[in-house]
């Protein structure tokens, strides 16, 4: 048997509420063998109505009903909140 690649991967979900609007926060996360710790792969937003029920769509995008905040935005507020 030859393994030809190997991969880890993981999600980190938050949901957070702003102006009492719950928005939702994904990061996904690759593991790097040969520095041997996890990367950021891609983290993304996401609002779906008022009532945090889908379709789920990019906040402040052309779907975005609401469209208070833009993601830049709300990370800047999480990341004050978690400081």
């Amino acid at each position: 048997m030859e393994i030809t690649q190997k991969s880890k991967n993981k999600r980190i979900h938050h949901s957070v509420v702003v102006n009492g609007i719950p928005y939702f926060r994904n990061e996904d996360f690759k593991f790097n063998f040969e520095k041997n710790q996890w990367e950021r792969e891609k983290l993304s937003w996401s609002i779906g109505d008022k009532k945090g029920g889908g379709p789920y769509v990019e906040p402040k995008g052309s779907l975005d009903g609401i469209g208070e905040y833009t993601a830049q935005k709300l990370e800047e507020i999480f990341q004050s909140k978690n400081q």
